[in-house]
């Protein structure tokens, strides 16, 4: 294993190990390396909370602190959808990578497991791997992030799907309304694609649960 990506642990689970195999068997691009959490004002501690870091401009006014708020919310989302990777799970776009107005998705071995968790959150705004983007903030990842139920999952043998229905458009520069997302026009939409496109055709006949 290369030095400059070294196997690192979530939640005492050991990743990186089956990951370097499938990357050898072509399955995978590039390796995911361990996330780092990223902030001008916030570090993250070994138990996945945040903490200002000493020293750093206490913001009053309610526009700052709603500024300050969404990027942490931005930083966060990065560092979790990170270790989500590192557990094995493949990132994947609606409709594709190379179109402005997507969506991501992560999913896992659908192909070789008996069992299937789809993930769904029920929050506007949140994204994959994230249970409550307040909860992240007040009680720490362990509470407000999927990670814990995603490396449960998998340890008992589950292939897990992480879904994004509540992503259904973008605001992108030059247009004046959202532009909406092919494929994930709608929650129902959302679900029924990725069920059409990644699930079904993959594995019929798959023990499955709803999270």
């Amino acid at each position: 294993m290369p030095p400059h990506c070294p196997a690192f642990t979530v939640h005492g689970r050991t990743v990186n190990e089956e990951l370097w195999a499938d990357q050898r068997r072509g399955q995978m691009e590039t390796l995911p390396c361990r996330p780092v959490f990223k902030h001008p004002s916030y570090i993250m501690s070994e138990d996945g909370k945040l903490i200002r870091k000493p020293g750093s401009t206490r913001i009053t006014s309610s526009d700052e602190q709603n500024a300050e708020a969404a990027s942490v919310i931005e930083a966060l989302t990065e560092y979790v959808q990170g270790h989500i990777r590192g557990l094995g799970l493949l990132e994947h776009w609606i409709p594709d990578a190379d179109d402005h107005a997507r969506c991501n998705i992560f999913v896992s071995n659908i192909d070789t497991a008996d069992k299937l968790l789809v993930i769904l959150q029920n929050q506007v705004g949140s994204k994959p791997g994230i249970w409550s983007r307040s909860l992240c903030l007040s009680s720490g990842l362990a509470v407000g992030s999927m990670l814990d139920a995603i490396e449960r999952a998998l340890d008992l043998g589950y292939a897990v799907a992480v879904l994004n229905p509540n992503t259904n458009s973008v605001s992108l520069p030059g247009h004046k309304t959202r532009i909406p997302i092919a494929n994930s026009f709608s929650p129902e939409n959302h679900v029924l694609h990725v069920w059409d496109m990644f699930i079904a055709p993959v594995r019929t006949g798959v023990q499955g649960k709803l999270c």
